[in-house]
């Protein structure tokens, strides 16, 4: 995806200060809120559009969300319609659009608009009152590009999750995933590729660390219906997570929804979990195979200690510092939480 800087004018939300910079070869427009102009200090803390000040259309804009700051459009219509925005939501960084009852909640973005959502940000669909969260919507150029009933964006994918009003590479009819014995196989068609290079698959314990583990071909440039599949020798035991990412031959992304799967087959029992000192597998694994991970991928290992004992497997982990955990072998992958 291309991401546009604007120079007309540059709103920073910020924990600390607000920095606009104005360009004196444009012409731009004034930000004013519901009670009046737009004061430096409009912007620097967690707060909702509907009930303070918001942004004005001028001239094009970019407004940054950053670490530890949310806002909030609550039960009102923010219409930037006529003019092109960029928001980009960073790593910490929230925007949730929330309606109750019967009222409505919509961002409603220009032509040329767009929502980032960098790695680590979100986006999220909050109800109350008997709302209805297809009643939160993002509206780019005329055309709903999110609304609350797809679920909220807690981006861990690496890449940025973009929203806007261009055509999609790859218009996608169903994805998902299912038990076929002891393998997960996972299902998807197209209705329309364009310029579709690869399919890039990923599989997660918790539905927050992906790991990349198959590569699918695209289909190039495509007006019919294609169907495909692949298969996931080893899922983990109990939860696994997936999700398809489309790139094109320019290099461009799409990341598609979560999938989940329950592996009904999986026969490994972790205990107890929590754990203080010595976690316990119910089956004899291989101590070459076995590895302990934290959850940045880091291999731990050797800071554990493994015996067998009777039919099961004890694994000393007294020495790992309190957090989350991964134990992973060919055979199984679980996550345990050291107390």
């Amino acid at each position: 995806m291309q991401h546009i800087q604007y120079l007309s004018k540059v709103l920073r939300v910020s924990s600390f200060s607000i920095l606009l910079i104005i360009s004196l070869t444009k012409s731009y427009g004034q930000y004013v809120g519901i009670n009046g102009p737009l004061t430096f200090d409009a912007f620097a803390n967690t707060q909702s559009w509907s009930g303070g000040v918001v942004p004005f259309c001028g001239s094009n804009v970019t407004i940054t969300i950053p670490s530890g700051v949310t806002i909030t459009i609550n039960n009102t219509d923010i219409d930037l319609s006529t003019c092109a925005v960029t928001i980009t939501i960073e790593d910490g960084g929230q925007l949730a659009i929330r309606n109750t009852g019967a009222n409505t909640s919509s961002l409603i973005l220009g032509a040329g608009s767009s929502v980032v959502i960098e790695d680590g940000g979100s986006l999220d669909s909050r109800t109350g009152g008997g709302g209805d969260a297809v009643d939160n919507t993002i509206v780019v150029d005329g055309s709903i590009g999110w609304d609350g009933s797809d679920g909220d964006i807690n981006n861990g994918s690496g890449s940025d999750f973009v929203i806007n009003s261009d055509p999609l590479p790859v218009e996608l009819l169903h994805c998902s995933v299912s038990q076929n014995g002891h393998i997960a196989e996972i299902k998807w068609a197209t209705a329309v590729e364009i310029n579709n290079d690869y399919f890039t698959l990923y599989k997660s314990p918790d539905g927050i660390n992906f790991e990349e583990f198959l590569v699918v071909p695209g289909s190039g440039d495509s007006n019919e219906k294609i169907s495909y599949s692949a298969i996931d020798s080893h899922p983990y035991s109990g939860t696994s997570y997936y999700r398809i990412k489309q790139t094109d031959f320019d290099g461009a992304s799409e990341t598609f929804e979560i999938m989940s799967f329950v592996n009904e087959s999986s026969h490994f029992i972790l205990y107890p979990n929590p754990v203080t000192d010595k976690i316990i597998v119910n089956e004899i694994v291989s101590i070459y195979d076995t590895k302990i991970l934290d959850m940045a991928g880091r291999d731990l290992t050797k800071n554990s200690q493994f015996t067998t004992q009777g039919n099961v497997t004890v694994i000393d982990v007294s020495d790992l510092e309190i957090g989350r955990y991964i134990i992973k072998s060919p055979a199984f992958t679980e996550n345990f939480i050291k107390r």
